[in-house]
């Protein structure tokens, strides 16, 4: 998916590139990753809600399709670190979504709400490894699914969910960055709850970030006071990542002169 068009560098999709051969894919796939972050700071874009990080469990499956690396999730973790390493020695914070996976269903959230039947163990297995890998990486951030994992919290989707956020994320995998909510007008949620109700579930639940990107939307009379200190937190924690200093790396150039 790209979003910026010529004059801008325009790279391969995701599953182009988990289809490169040979030993230096992932030093190719950083370096790519590295020179769109670059041409975007340029531009004032110092947070890209990528790489995509599902699995492609199923060919049909609506939502990822081209965005996912491929079906094998070693490789998906190897070259998905990749990315958010090249982005954020750019100086980028990279987003690795959609938390806990996207990938085994056919039922898009932009229109419904999936569910997908995995329980733990299998999750670790499979779509958790390269989140896994991301968090090993440093990202920056980590985007939550609209999506029901029965065997994680038969309630709510990983969105709204205390136990896939917090209990997983953070506790299980020590993912101390910013959380976000992919867009709260999708289907899958907007059907459900209000904007209101939603944005509170999302940051009791321990979203740093929620996101409405169509429409404006006030979230109703105001957040409960147990909502209020956890924004305040996410607030705190958001500013903690933008006052860390670049990398060294990213004061040179992407592609050193031979």
């Amino acid at each position: 998916m790209a979003r910026l068009r010529r004059p801008f560098t325009e790279s391969p999709g995701n599953m182009a590139l988990g289809a490169i051969a040979g030993s230096d894919a992932p030093e190719l796939v950083e370096n790519v990753s590295a020179i769109l972050a670059r041409e975007i700071r340029a531009v004032g874009i110092d947070w890209n809600l990528a790489p995509c990080l599902d699995i492609l469990h199923k060919l049909d499956n609506p939502a990822i399709s081209l965005r996912a690396f491929g079906a094998d999730p070693d490789r998906a973790a190897i070259l998905g670190a990749a990315v958010v390493r090249g982005l954020q020695r750019a100086g980028v914070a990279a987003c690795a979504k959609h938390f806990p996976g996207h990938g085994n269903t056919t039922v898009d959230s932009h229109l419904d709400l999936p569910a997908i039947a995995a329980d733990l163990e299998q999750l670790k297995a499979c779509d958790l490894k390269p989140f896994a890998a991301a968090v090993d990486a440093g990202v920056a951030t980590v985007m939550a699914a609209h999506i029901l994992f029965p065997a994680l919290d038969p309630e709510r989707p990983a969105t709204l969910s205390p136990a896939i956020q917090q209990g997983l994320l953070r506790a299980q995998m020590g993912f101390d960055g910013v959380i976000s909510t992919d867009c709260m007008e999708m289907k899958a949620v907007a059907d459900r709850y209000g904007a209101g109700e939603s944005t509170v579930l999302a940051i009791l639940a321990g979203t740093d970030s929620v996101v409405h990107s169509q429409h404006a939307a006030a979230p109703g009379r105001g957040l409960q006071s147990d909502a209020r200190r956890r924004a305040q937190r996410a607030v705190a924690r958001s500013a903690r990542h933008r006052e860390r200093p670049p990398p060294a790396a990213a004061q040179s150039a992407i592609c050193p002169r031979r």
